[in-house]
């Protein structure tokens, strides 16, 4: 087990190289876009103002998706309920723990390579986009 283990993480890393510390520099990066008063964390008014500006007429009601994007912050991206989104909150909004990114990657692979979209790659398809199958993995 120690050996499929160890081949694992040096297939990750020849793969991803330091995802990790990428990911973290994503997840800093976006809460700090984001966090427009500075202190370290996201509010409400902050996640919806990164996505939708409103209309300066209050009689206005505003869109279905923001009213669905509040309710997503209240429930699931505030976990603590706090009312603001912190590091960790964001990284798992950012990076869903259960996200599989090998997985992810070998999907957007194949849908991009299967040209007659069959959910079969033939050996003229992988040729075609040995490019992109390639530069995938190096």
């Amino acid at each position: 087990a120690v050996v499929s283990t160890q081949s694992k993480q040096w297939y990750q890393r020849r793969v991803h190289g330091d995802a990790d510390h990428m990911r973290d520099i994503v997840v800093t990066e976006t809460l700090e876009d984001i966090d427009k008063d500075g202190d370290g964390k996201i509010n409400m008014d902050e996640y919806i103002g990164d996505m939708y500006r409103g209309d300066e007429d209050v009689t206005v009601d505003e869109p279905d998706w923001v009213t669905s994007e509040r309710e997503q912050f209240e429930k699931f991206r505030d976990r603590d309920g706090d009312g603001l989104m912190d590091l960790d909150e964001v990284k798992a909004w950012i990076i869903p723990p259960d996200f599989d990114h090998s997985e992810a990657e070998a999907k957007h692979l194949i849908f991009e390579s299967d040209q007659d979209q069959d959910n079969l790659l033939t050996k003229e398809e992988i040729l075609d986009k040995y490019d992109l199958l390639w530069l995938s993995g190096n």
